[in-house]
């Protein structure tokens, strides 16, 4: 998947996922953008909701006042991503407003699918539309109802299956590691897509396990500090040293997974004569001997004849004399 300038198959694509931790200060959601360039982020993810068109007013006016403080405006949001260009990040945004995707649907470069929305059809089908990259979150959903769901999304015509990456992600905040479930990543990738994961465990032992489990993309909530206030997405971000150490250990991580193919490195081949055994005279042969498994013995280094051919040169008869331990050739068989 290709994310603008990046490419998933190549490098695991790591979002320092801001989300509402900015609270609503706009001088500090630049300054989180900022450490987040710093401390190894690929891509930046911001929130933007509109609280009347996510929350019921009935019975929710707290809730809805509690949201209000954490938003910022859909020019901010805009003013962000120019910011987060000029300072060479990829900016990424989840819409939690249905009314907004056509307003922005040009202005991202992919989109994702937050799970608390990830059953929501006509959501889903309006970001397919754009042809953009989705990243979905698959929180509160069973491998059962998310192939239910992936199933009713193929019948848009717009549907391209290498353009969704599915992400492991536990609803619950903070995730304990009792809950984590990591192995479902191999349950996803059955289904035939990228898959990554969406983090909302303490520390970042999650994320390294995803990506060993073949995780191409990695969310992590990301924080100034984790008693920046008593929201509670602080308490499971990583603040900046822990976001560095993330990045750091996801580019090992990247470069000690290599190839998808099981092939013979460079740095292996040179081992191979040294290492295999080759296919020699058990004890003095001489001309016209016919040979049987008891005249070879099978020692290093290996020989041009390989031993998994031995089979192949039984009852063969030598053209001349071949010393104990001599390499057998197979010139001299016929």
């Amino acid at each position: 998947m290709k994310i603008q300038n990046f490419d998933t198959l190549k490098k695991i694509f790591l979002i320092a996922e801001i989300g509402n931790n900015h609270e609503g200060n706009f001088k500090l959601a630049k300054k989180l953008i900022l450490l987040a360039k710093k401390n190894g982020a690929d891509a930046v993810k911001f929130q933007f909701i509109t609280p009347k068109n996510l929350v019921n007013p009935n019975n929710n006016e707290k809730r809805i006042k509690q949201l209000k403080k954490l938003c910022l405006s859909l020019k901010e949001i805009f003013e962000l991503r120019l910011y987060a260009k000029k300072n060479k990040i990829i900016f990424l945004c989840s819409f939690f407003d249905l009314e907004k995707i056509y307003k922005v649907k040009n202005k991202f470069p992919a989109f994702k699918i937050p799970s608390g929305d990830n059953n929501n059809i006509s959501m889903i089908n309006e970001y397919i539309n754009t042809k953009k990259p989705i990243l979905y979150s698959s929180g509160m959903l069973s491998s059962k109802l998310l192939e239910k769901i992936i199933n009713r999304l193929k019948k848009n015509k717009n549907f391209n299956k290498k353009k969704i990456c599915l992400m492991h992600c536990v609803s619950n905040y903070p995730l304990e590691n009792r809950d984590s479930n990591m192995n479902s990543l191999i349950d996803i990738k059955k289904m035939g897509f990228e898959i990554g994961y969406s983090d909302h465990a303490i520390g970042i032992d999650n994320c390294l396990v995803a990506a060993a489990l073949g995780a191409r993309v990695i969310e992590k909530h990301f924080t100034l500090s984790h008693n920046f206030s008593k929201f509670r997405d602080h308490k499971h971000s990583a603040n900046p040293k822990e976001f560095k150490a993330l990045s750091e250990k996801i580019k090992k991580i990247n470069f000690m997974l290599g190839s998808s193919k099981k092939i013979i490195g460079k740095t292996e081949e040179k081992n191979i004569k040294s290492l295999r055994r080759g296919v020699y005279a058990s004890k003095n042969l001489k001309k016209n001997d016919k040979l049987s498994l008891k005249d070879f013995i099978l020692l290093r280094p290996e020989t041009r004849l390989k031993i998994e051919d031995v089979d192949k040169i039984i009852g063969k008869k030598l053209k001349k004399n071949c010393n104990k331990y001599s390499e057998i050739y197979l010139k001299n068989l016929y």
